[in-house]
């Protein structure tokens, strides 16, 4: 990420990377940006290896600490700053951070999860433009509701470059670049080390199959702490020498602007995004023709919308399909036929594989465990060795999901083997989210369900079993899990049940109820 950024600097120092709001910034300038907030991560004692909380909405500061911290061989870890305080907490822990950097969102949070660690040391806070030179930040409100810490230093993010000190910049592949953290069946958050190797092979791969350039302009709208904008939008720009064009998230009107205005080739998202720009686009007739690629996870891409979006724009939307291990593992080949409901196929130096319980592999056509293995670099898990082992066996991380493979090698995901939900490019696992709700009151048992949905993949609902002689208001139960989970796995439905059908030995049998629960639906439906 810090050799290509380097080059560039060197190369095509007057060509514009970034733009964001009414600030933009060269390779050039980047890079000197980037070079002062390593040295400035320096002089708070991080060294390589040393884990950073980045718990920071969409802006430059995200996608800078992410390339400074790896220019010197730590470690940053990106997270939602929606995030709850014992989730938070947990990772802080779990990794013993000294330093964090919050904004706005997660300050709060931070702050009480100061009180308690004993491990934090700084937290740099943010404002609302933290790049600019008259910066102001929430500095003296965090450090009035701190005062009862006084291990832990306060500082304004923007210190960090005046501090700056000089730096050996670290360039082995084989290092982790960052870190995220996902769900696991455990319900435990677990640390996923993504290395430098990994990513490439993901950049390379779509670059060859899709004949990218430095020409491309990115339009960056999803979450800048998820692996799909770190690979996909910043990291694949870096990668090419292109643009990208920042947003603070996703705002319809400002982003079809800017699609037109900076001649936007390149935009990842879910099918609903793509869909709304569709609408306002017939609607304005904004010219959308510079466009080539719009790139999908999460959710299948309806034929109608493909043919609308070409139609509109010229360019094609592609279905990608990966994880945070093995980054982007399959695409979508724009000059082949496109069977529906198909991934597309492996990226060059990837192979996938499809096995049976017992490790066997398949036929072509039959449903198994989707296994991928990279040709370069792996990631993974920080101090899980057991975990680590059982995902990664023989050179071949097991994905968890369920697929099969046709005879050109087009994949095909149907289902997943281990508990999770898929909601609009995030992981929810049940098992992380049901014993919160089982502690309210009157709720004897909880089960989530993922529920198909067009727009978001799989949408949370949660069905409950009642005490007896118990009542359970939808709103103040809701409201609960609002306070104590981040709100994308907070469920959208409620749906209050008698009993769960039941294996023998007890178990809820989830497919079973959630084909009970699309019956019913379909049955209201009709009635209606």
């Amino acid at each position: 990420m810090q050799e290509v950024l380097w080059s560039h600097s060197e190369t095509i120092p007057q060509k514009i990377f970034i733009y964001y709001r009414d600030r933009h910034y060269t390779f050039r300038d980047w890079r000197e940006w980037v070079e002062r907030l390593a040295g400035g991560f320096k002089s708070l004692g991080v060294q390589p290896g040393d884990p950073v909380l980045l718990a920071m909405g969409n802006s430059p500061e995200v996608y800078a600490s992410i390339t400074a911290l790896s220019s010197l061989g730590a470690l940053p870890v990106a997270v939602n700053p929606g995030l709850k305080v014992s989730e938070l907490q947990f990772m802080v822990e779990d990794l013993g951070c000294n330093v964090a950097v919050v904004d706005s969102v997660s300050l709060a949070a931070l702050r009480e999860v100061v009180n308690t660690s004993s491990s934090l040391g700084h937290l740099l806070v943010l404002g609302k433009d933290s790049a600019s030179e008259n910066a102001q930040t929430p500095l003296a409100v965090a450090e009035t509701s701190m005062r009862t810490s006084m291990s832990c230093q306060v500082e304004d993010f923007n210190r960090l470059t005046v501090q700056s000190q000089p730096f050996e910049l670290v360039t082995d592949v084989n290092r982790p670049a960052l870190v995220l953290y996902s769900a696991t069946s455990s319900g435990k958050p677990m640390a996923t080390l993504v290395s430098h190797a990994v990513l490439a092979q993901s950049w390379v791969g779509m670059q060859k199959v899709l004949q990218l350039s430095g020409e491309e302009v990115c339009i960056n709208v999803l979450p800048n702490y998820h692996v799909f904008s770190i690979v996909a939008e910043y990291g694949l720009m870096l990668w090419l020498g292109g643009t990208v064009v920042l947003h603070d998230g996703f705002q319809p009107n400002t982003a079809l602007q800017h699609l037109a205005q900076y001649r936007g080739s390149w935009m990842c998202g879910v099918p609903s995004m793509f869909s709304v720009f569709a609408d306002m686009a017939e609607r304005t007739g904004v010219d959308l023709r510079a466009f080539r690629y719009g790139v999908i996870g999460g959710a299948p891409v309806d034929p109608p919308l493909l043919e609308r979006w070409q139609s509109l724009t010229g360019g094609t939307l592609l279905q990608v399909y990966g994880s945070t291990e093995v980054g982007v593992a399959t695409l979508e080949r724009p000059d082949r036929p496109r069977p529906q409901s198909s991934a597309g196929l492996c990226l060059p130096d990837c192979q996938i594989q499809i096995v049976d319980e017992d490790g066997a592999e398949v036929e072509l056509g039959s449903v198994g465990e989707i296994l991928i293995q990279l040709r370069h670099g792996r990631a993974h898990y920080w101090r899980r060795p057991q975990e680590e082992q059982t995902a990664f066996r023989d050179g071949w991380f097991h994905m968890g999901d369920l697929g099969w493979l046709d005879a050109e090698g087009n994949l095909y995901v149907v289902g997943r083997k281990k508990q999770v939900i898929l909601y609009a490019g995030e992981n929810i696992y049940p098992s992380e989210v049901e014993p919160i709700l089982q502690e309210y009151p009157g709720v004897a048992e909880a089960v989530l369900l993922g529920l198909p949905s067009a727009t978001k993949g799989e949408e949370p609902v949660v069905c409950i079993r009642v005490e007896p002689q118990s009542t359970v208001n939808t709103q103040d139960f809701l409201r609960y899990a609002r306070a104590r989970l981040a709100d994308y796995k907070v469920p959208r439905r409620v749906i209050e049940v008698q009993d769960f059908p039941r294996a023998a030995g007890g178990s809820v049998r989830r497919y079973d109820l959630l084909q009970q629960i699309l019956r019913q639906q379909k049955s209201e439906s009709v009635l209606n």
